[in-house]
């Protein structure tokens, strides 16, 4: 997976039409591996998001993926998402081990309910953001067509998933269902003709499910 993104992006700067896209390119690389190495949790989403959003900001033509696009059809996609991860913790809470794979040696907060909560919505809030800047904005700008988007779709949802093998949920069951929940992201976008803004949202209570129930809040 490694070696794919940085492929793609090396492909997209040597296609670039401008400087900046250049630029771009190059730090989401820097976003997605340089924290990485240094072995940064929270750390490693909350640059990525602040460098993602500021570039958002800066670059007028990317401003407008933050347009709340509503229609029916976005708004019943994305409660039914929500209840697929709700469904999916049940289900997995029920088996008897845990799927997650998460490299903390001790949660955060745990042992104070405000502090609990208070980790759980921040830590929720940032990965979203990050991730789906990441995953569903920032990468699919190397691809220069919207030609064969569904197996673009598909791409870049099962390199989402493999990203969260040591994730929570981890495992192979946690790399199945982010790859799932990755794509309904890349239909959900689409649905909205483009904005970041809901997939953000639903990506964010789908964090407070899964990172809450690390604390056993839901189940």
């Amino acid at each position: 997976m490694v070696a794919l993104l940085v492929l793609g992006a090396l492909a997209g700067t040597y296609y670039a039409r401008r400087e900046f896209e250049r630029a771009a390119i190059l730090g989401m690389l820097f976003i997605i591996f340089l924290p990485g190495l240094a072995n940064w949790d929270l750390a490693t989403p909350a640059i990525g998001a602040a460098l993602l959003l500021t570039a958002s900001v800066i670059y007028r033509p990317w401003r407008s993926a933050f347009a709340l696009n509503s229609s029916v059809a976005v708004v019943v996609s994305a409660f039914a998402v929500v209840l697929g991860v709700v469904g999916f913790q049940i289900v997995n809470s029920l088996r008897s081990s845990s799927s997650t794979s998460i490299g903390w040696t001790e949660l955060p907060g745990q042992g104070n309910i405000t502090a609990t909560v208070f980790f759980v919505l921040i830590a929720s809030a940032i990965n979203a953001t990050f991730e789906e800047l990441l995953w569903r904005f920032a990468i699919p700008l190397l691809f220069r067509s919207s030609k064969g988007m569904i197996i673009q779709w598909i791409l870049v949802s099962i390199c989402f998933g493999v990203a969260h093998l040591h994730g929570t949920p981890g495992g192979m069951l946690g790399v199945l269902f982010a790859s799932i929940f990755g794509f309904m992201m890349c239909v959900l976008r689409h649905l909205s003709h483009g904005s970041i803004t809901w997939v953000i949202g639903v990506h964010f209570f789908a964090d407070v499910i899964l990172i809450g129930a690390l604390y056993g809040i839901f189940f």
